[in-house]
């Protein structure tokens, strides 16, 4: 069966067969990547197939608390002007700890917190910054929240040593998003109110990759869940990992 881990998303930088995911620093051993794709590509799913055949694998790194306090404080204290300026709503609670965890994970993953295994963020900065610039409230367009958001995707660019982009055709991401036990806000929804969702997923992640790239992330290892069940897939993106 041909293989779903196909080319980067800019062709001319594609991984050769065989080579390290981060061709920038081969010979280091990755400590850190993230499943991207927009709803039900199957990135909790990757994540267990992963776990399940290395032990090394852990669900991204430690971070909330009173981090979400000190963060949070932080944050707010950043973009107050820039909300008031805005005239649109704050931040929601998710939103904010959205901000949170981009800071807190990289402080993590800085402290070594994943030097002794593979950390795997399912749902992680990139999915984060992607959702905020998606469906954020006006103050993600100010000057002081894209200054925000730069940094992070600075200092992101130097931690992720693979990015793995998930995606399926529509009509199989509703069919597995209508399938779902747990609530979601596509679920049962009209097709074309779903396509439009799942466009503006994919036009922030794209946007995203484009300058986690240019700021020297690796280029994004393209994976269709249509096509192999998890299990295969999880095997091949180990196998290039390790190599």
């Amino acid at each position: 069966m041909r293989s779903t881990l196909t080319s980067p998303v800019r062709p001319a930088r594609a991984i050769a067969p065989g080579r390290t995911a981060r061709a920038i620093a081969p010979a280091r051993t990755a400590r850190a990547i993230e499943l991207v794709g927009p709803a039900a590509s199957g990135k909790s799913t990757l994540y267990r197939a992963l776990s399940a055949q290395s032990a090394g694998i852990t669900p991204g790194v430690a971070f909330g608390g009173l981090g979400h306090l000190r963060l949070g404080l932080r944050h707010a204290a950043l973009l107050l002007p820039a909300w008031l300026a805005s005239r649109d709503r704050w931040l929601s609670e998710k939103e904010l700890r959205s901000l949170n965890y981009v800071v807190g994970w990289a402080e993590g993953v800085e402290r070594g917190a994943a030097a002794n295994g593979l950390a795997v963020f399912d749902h992680g900065p990139i999915f984060r910054l992607a959702r905020l610039r998606a469906f954020g409230p006006r103050l993600v367009e100010s000057v002081a929240f894209r200054r925000w958001e730069q940094d992070a995707v600075q200092r992101w660019a130097q931690l992720l040593d693979a990015v793995v982009w998930l995606e399926a055709p529509d009509a199989l991401l509703a069919e597995r998003i209508d399938a779902r036990a747990e609530h979601h806000r596509m679920k049962g929804g009209e097709a074309s109110e779903t396509q439009r969702f799942l466009g503006r997923y994919r036009a922030a992640y794209a946007a995203l990759l484009a300058e986690l790239a240019a700021a020297g992330a690796p280029e994004p290892i393209r994976v269709d869940t249509s096509r192999e069940p998890p299990d295969a897939i999880a095997a091949r993106l180990l196998a290039r990992l390790r190599s």
